[in-house]
């Protein structure tokens, strides 16, 4: 995957995240002054399994990664994902760091991968997902349940549902 994906950052303001939880999840955290970081979790007794998903809005993007202060400017979204990749499979608590196929979320194309995350003798199976937008890069991050091999359907269905609306809407 080194075919470069060029996305057009034009907006500062996040659009509205739209996402179906299955019934029982809570969503943890939310951030109050918009959708840049979000966390929901199954319920106790439920299949352990959690989406947690982070924008990197425009503003971050120019700090972090040195593009121009105001947009729009243009990211390389393979570039940004071969990065993520790359620190998976050198971060000391995962293993098994697999290229997932190309999917889409809310209409926009994503690149993907999942890994084992592991802590001393418990591991999780996980996905990233990264996608660009006009409002900035989105991780989105599936976990299995504690030692589980797999991501819970209702996790799936969670992650095909998400959708977005203008800002403004």
């Amino acid at each position: 995957m080194s075919t470069p994906m060029i996305v057009t950052i034009t907006q500062e303001q996040a659009d509205h995240l739209s996402i179906d939880l299955p019934e029982g999840w809570a969503i943890v955290q939310n951030a109050a002054s918009g959708p840049d970081h979000f966390l929901a979790t199954a319920s106790e007794g439920e299949s352990g399994g959690a989406i947690r998903i982070n924008r990197m809005s425009p503003k971050v993007l120019a700090f972090s990664f040195n593009y121009p202060d105001e947009v729009p400017f243009d990211i390389d979204l393979t570039a940004h994902y071969r990065q993520a990749f790359t620190s998976a499979e050198q971060h000391e608590e995962t293993a098994d760091v697999q290229e997932l196929p190309a999917r889409t979320i809310g209409g926009v194309h994503a690149l993907g991968y999942s890994y084992q995350w592991i802590r001393t003798s418990e591991h999780s199976y996980e996905e990233s997902w990264i996608l660009a937008r006009c409002d900035g890069i989105w991780k989105v991050g599936l976990s299995s349940a504690t030692n589980a091999t797999t991501i819970p359907l209702e996790t799936l269905a969670a992650l095909d549902s998400i959708s977005w609306t203008p800002a403004g809407s």
